[in-house]
């Protein structure tokens, strides 16, 4: 779910399986397709899938996203097999991060509908019925630029310096720093 440009969705097909994606963003399928990755611009409820067909899902900064968390949660339970999981990952609002920048934290985001803990994640998971399986920490891997120009939301003279610094010393190196503010949540389908 929110495959974007299918990136995970053509790892995964690649690596074997049967995967397919679902997308809101026009664009992003159109990208998709674009490279041969199956994407569908629709939601995971007009998916037409039968109900205990699915392995796996991915929802990866989507949930926070959705109108209905649980009842799209519900949804997804049902089409996923006996013993299928499912990975959801999204900012924490409980962690130390956010609690110190409050309404300056990176996450505060007009699209977030929802911003969820890790206790109410697993809440959410097992309401629909699923058991946790496991929950953690997730860190996001980005551009040093990109990083570098975040600081500009909160200091324009501050990001330009330090994206200038990373154009000529660090330009396009990757990181993934774990600043413990997003947290990862493994479910499983009940066998």
């Amino acid at each position: 779910m929110g495959a974007g440009p299918g990136v995970l969705v053509g790892e995964a097909t690649e690596r074997g399986w049967d995967a397919l994606g679902v997308e809101l963003s026009a664009w992003a399928v159109g990208e998709a397709q674009r490279r041969g990755v199956d994407v569908r611009m629709l939601t995971l409820e007009d998916l037409d899938a039968q109900a205990g067909s699915i392995d796996a899902a991915v929802l990866a900064d989507v949930i926070e996203h959705v109108p209905d968390p649980l009842g799209m949660m519900r949804v997804l339970h049902s089409l996923l097999k006996p013993g299928g999981v499912v990975f959801l990952a999204t900012p924490d609002v409980d962690s130390v991060v956010a609690k110190t920048l409050r309404r300056w934290w990176w996450s505060v985001l007009p699209g977030h509908i929802w911003l969820f803990s890790k206790d109410t994640l697993t809440r959410l998971a097992k309401d629909a019925g699923f058991e946790v399986v496991d929950i953690a920490t997730h860190p996001k891997t980005f551009s040093v630029d990109y990083y570098a120009g975040r600081l500009a939301g909160y200091s324009g003279a501050l990001g330009r310096a330090a994206r200038a610094v990373v154009r000529r010393f660090a330009d396009g190196r990757l990181v993934t720093p774990d600043f413990r503010d997003r947290v990862a949540l493994v479910a499983r389908k009940p066998s």
